[in-house]
Order: structure tokens, then sequence, then C-alpha cells
């Protein structure tokens, strides 16, 4: 037992990491070595030494000093160890890494506290995988990661539920960014926008704030004023004490209230308010003896755009379709056979006007009856994601079935891609292969229980909103062409001294660059400068330029001011279209 005064607490040693989230990336806007400096701080006093566990061979840690405050170096091993990586985010064949985050555990022998646990993230891409990624920090738990992802087109915001950090995080579309997040109940599991477009109700599973008298809880956000305003109240029910707790699991907005599903598998709805059980008499198929006949878990809901229609997936295969103008469930059927295994369960999605339903690798239509798709992947690929784009289409987010990571292993492409489907004329193609694999890499005959939502669309805008493992990745639905590679149609000449116009550049001086889909609009906001700026990057000799800002038709950077004088090679290159700008020579002269 060790008795330490709260008044003096900060007067022993306290172990500190400035992040718990590293990421790294080599991909063409970073062909070289990919390596990052974690600061590790002592906030209390006293000496306080620490070191680094070893490692999987993927990733090499370096300490500066064992004494803190110090810095520790992470390298993204090149493969001098013998690491074969595969695209994607933590993949490799040969030394375990297979699709989860990299941890470390600092060691220290004064520090009175056990340090926060590292996440790290290595990103490998080949030039044809498209897509943004931002890192966003999660939870060490998968089960309390990023749970639900949801698109406010009026705003221009897309929302994602951070269970482990009792939060909602806020993306802004038209600055490409994410903004301040949003404190929510505990453990928000699912969102539901209001039909009033104002109110975003959140099923938490750990209870909210508030007096609710339990562990039930759905918080209210006003999305008017970006905050958390109040909780749906709940009624006291007598509760056995030896009874399980019970929690949301599942929500959906109808034109009669906000639908949800309770984790004792019983049906519920909001009147005003308060939440209330349904009655038996207007769910098909689960009533017995005047009661509810629990749905089998995990529980998955999706509402349609207008409200109409809320769709639910029982965990043992069974489809429940309400209609919210009748307020009452109207079809059930068996959309899966036992046993559910080797496949995700749980992507779910309506069409806008009910024109068809998803249910992981199914098609159905407006009453439930498959109209395509496959129930299994055999020869099809695993469906980690689907999101209607219109009334006719919609993407899914697929992978391989495999047993194991060996490249050798997979029939068809190893990486995980985006594919848009016709429903009208059954027609599949690939729009690209996204930038990093899903929070859940499924091998063999596991099966994976996913969120309804992993992924939205933004047809206006022209983009997918995926969860990845590492937070959220922005993915462009257009197809690549001659017309949409960067383009610098002055050539050399496009490139000028930002002070004085000319073509006088030295190192440290900063650059304007002129041209054509140089990339999506960004400003920078750190120090120092990013080298990726709304999804471009600037490379003279394959070394990323310092960006200032970027818009389609303009880039402002600076030459580094540890660069030699001489020739280099310029690009501007996308990672967002994985297209690149055509080689320029510059030359970059002596400074006075």
């Amino acid at each position: 037992m060790i008795h330490l005064p709260l008044s003096r607490l900060y007067e022993y040693p306290i172990i500190q990491p400035e992040t718990t989230t590293v990421f790294l990336a080599v991909d063409d806007c970073n062909r070289g070595i990919a390596t990052a400096r974690l600061r590790v701080n002592n906030l209390g006093q006293g000496k306080l030494t620490f070191a680094v566990p070893a490692l999987n061979s993927a990733l090499i840690a370096q300490a500066e000093s064992g004494l803190a405050p110090s810095a520790i170096k992470l390298t993204m091993d090149p493969g001098r160890s013998g690491v074969v990586r595969q695209p994607g985010t933590n993949l490799s064949f040969n030394n375990g890494l297979s699709g989860n985050p990299l941890t470390i555990d600092l060691i220290s022998a004064e520090a009175i506290n056990i340090p926060n646990r590292i996440k790290v993230f290595m990103n490998y891409r080949t030039p044809d995988m498209r897509g943004i990624i931002y890192p966003i920090p999660t939870a060490l738990n998968a089960n309390h990661g990023l749970r639900d992802i949801l698109i406010d087109d009026s705003r221009g915001r897309v929302y994602l539920a951070n269970s482990g950090f009792n939060r909602i995080e806020v993306f802004d579309v038209r600055l490409s960014r994410l903004l301040d997040p949003i404190d929510v109940c505990q453990m928000p599991q699912q969102m539901a926008m209001g039909s009033d477009g104002s109110t975003l109700y959140v099923a938490c599973s750990a209870g909210v704030t508030g007096d609710t008298g339990g562990t039930e809880g759905i918080g209210i956000v006003d999305l008017e004023l970006n905050r958390y305003s109040g909780e749906i109240e709940f009624p006291p029910l007598p509760r056995a004490g030896n009874a399980a707790l019970s929690a949301p699991q599942t929500l959906a907005m109808g034109l009669s209230g906000l639908q949800f599903v309770m984790t004792n598998g019983t049906v519920w709805k909001v009147i005003g308010n308060k939440a209330l059980p349904r009655d038996p008499s207007v769910i098909l198929g689960l009533q017995a003896n005047g009661a509810q006949t629990p749905i089998t878990g995990p529980r998955f809901m999706i509402g349609s755009s207008d409200f109409s229609q809320v769709m639910l997936l029982g965990g043992n295969g069974a489809g429940y379709l309400y209609d919210a103008l009748a307020d009452t469930y109207t079809a059930t059927r068996q959309l899966f056979s036992a046993p559910i295994t080797g496949m995700y369960y749980g992507p779910l999605g309506i069409a806008p006007q009910n024109a068809f339903m998803l249910a992981n690798g199914l098609i159905l239509n407006s009453s439930l009856s498959v109209v395509g798709g496959a129930e299994k992947p055999g020869a099809t690929r695993n469906v980690a994601a689907v999101a209607p784009v219109d009334e006719n289409s919609f993407v899914r987010m697929t992978l391989p079935v495999r047993a194991n990571l060996n490249p050798t292993a997979s029939r068809d492409e190893a990486r995980a891609t985006l594919e848009l489907v016709n429903v009208t004329n059954s027609s599949e193609q690939i729009l690209g292969v996204i930038p990093e694999n899903p929070t859940t890499t499924l091998l063999g005959q596991t099966r994976a229980n996913v969120p309804a939502r992993w992924m939205v669309v933004d047809q206006a805008r022209g983009f997918a909103y995926a969860i990845t493992l590492s937070g959220l990745s922005v993915i462009s639905l257009a197809q690549n062409t001659a017309n949409s590679r960067p383009a610098i149609p002055l050539g050399s000449r496009g490139i000028v001294n930002s002070v004085d116009g000319t073509q006088n550049l030295r190192p440290g001086s900063f650059v304007t660059i002129s041209g054509q889909n140089l990339g999506l609009p960004g400003t920078a906001d750190q120090i120092p400068l990013p080298g990726v700026l709304g999804g471009s990057c600037v490379v003279m000799n394959d070394l990323p330029l310092p960006l200032i800002s970027v818009t389609p038709n303009q880039i402002n950077a600076q030459v580094p001011d540890t660069l030699r004088p001489g020739l280099y090679v310029f690009q501007v290159r996308s990672l967002a279209n994985a297209q690149q700008s055509d080689p320029l020579v510059i030359n970059v002269q002596r400074a006075p």
C-alpha cells in the first residue's frame, strides 16, 4: 500500500505521453521512412525514468533518453527485418499484424501512475489506393471505438459516435477537418437524426449524465447549438435485484417517433420525451402470453431518410420491417440461415424513396423480399459496409474471402475496395481501392458483428465517409480521368516565389503553385506545417514540402531551408484521387 496525500500529488513523478495515438504512413506523399517523435513528460516532480518494452518487429521504438522529459522516436520498419507488409494499416503476413492497433505500454519504476497505453497505426499504400485518412483517438477496447457514422447534409457535417471517449466527433465536409467534439452520455453506440433536422438522438450503453434511475440512456444533442441538451426520460420500472442491466442498443427515427431496442431484446418507442415499451401486438411474431418475445441479439436498426420505414435485423438472421405511418411492424422474414459464420454481420441501408434495402450482402425490396446479392460470401467478397447513393445504386466496402493474410491466399483483389452497384441492371463497378482496412479484418469462418452504419455517402459532393481502422476515411466517388489529374499548365512558370512572383526559388522561400485539380480546400492550422493538405502534397525529389494552404487552383508552400541548391523533379500528388501531375524540373538557387 502506498500513501499519497492528494495535496502533494504533483510532488511525485507522473508519467504522461503527449498523445495516445500515433499514425505513420508510407505513400506517394512520403516514399521514404515514416517516423514520428513522441514526447514523454513528467507532470509531477522528482526523478522519473522509463523504458520501452520489446515491440513487434514492424515498429522500431528508440528512447532519446530514459529520463523524462524525453522523447521516443517511432519508425515504421522499411523491411530490413523481413517484414512483408500488406497494403492497408497494420497488416503483414509474417509478423502477426492482422489489422489491429499496435500498442506500447511504457515501463517506469518511479511513476505513481499507470502510463496511458499508446496505439500506433502504420499505413502502407500503393499508388492506386485513393482517399484521405483522418486519425481519431479511441479507447483501447475495440467494442468502444467508433460505433456509428451519420451525415448532416444541411450543415455539411459528418458525426461519429466515439464510444470509449463519451463523445460525438464532428467532421466538417466543407473545410475537410475535424471540429471540436460534442460531449454526450456514456458509451454512445448509435445515433438517429430527429425529423426536425436539428436534434440528434444518441443511444448510450452505460447510462446518461442526468438522473434517469438506471442504466437506460438516450441522450439528446441540439445541433443548432452544437451541444448536449438533455435525455429521454425512462419510466421507473420495478427491477429484480438479480436481473441483468439493460440499455438502449440500437435506434432509428420514424414519423411516429423514435424507435429503439434494448439490450434485453425488448422493443420500445419515445412518446414526447418519455420512453415506453411497445405493445406486443404491434410486433409480428414477437408476442407470447401477452408479452414481448425478445429479439435475438445483437440487434441492428436503420431508418429511411424520409422517416417512413425502419428495418430491424436480429442476431439470428431475422429481419423486421416497421411502417412509421401505421406505427406498427408490418413484415418479418428470415433473411439469413444458421450457422451465420464467415461474414460481416450487421451492415444495413435503405435507399431514398424506399426503392430498395440492404442487409449485409443481400439486396431487398421494400417488403424484405430478396431481389439480389448473396446471403453469404463464397464466390463473392466479404461486405463490410454498405451505403445507398440514390434510388438505383449503392456503394459497398468489400474485402476478399481468405483464411490468412498470405498474399497468395486471396483469389481476387487482396485490398479493401469501394464498389458501386446498380440495382436496376445488376452491374458492379470498382470505384477504387480504399486507403485502409476496416476496424475488423475478417479471416476464415469468423463472424464479425459490426455496426449497421460504417459508411455514409455525400451524393452532392461525391464522397463516401467510412469508419476504418485508425479513424475516418474520405473516399471520392468520381472516376479518375485525364481531366481529373493535378496539372500545372504553365509548366515551371506556374511555380513562382510568393513574395516577388519570380522563379527565383531559394531554400526557405515561400512558393505559389498555380494549376488545376491541385487539391481539396484546406488551410494549415499547425506548426510544423503539414506535408499533406487537402488530400495533396507537393514533392521535390520525393521530399514533401511544408504546405500553408491548398485550393483546386493554387497551393502555397515553403521550400525547406535545409534543401541544397540544384535541380529537382517537382510534382503535385493527390492521395485523394491516386493521381499526380506531370513531372517538372525546377532550379533551386543558392541563397545570397
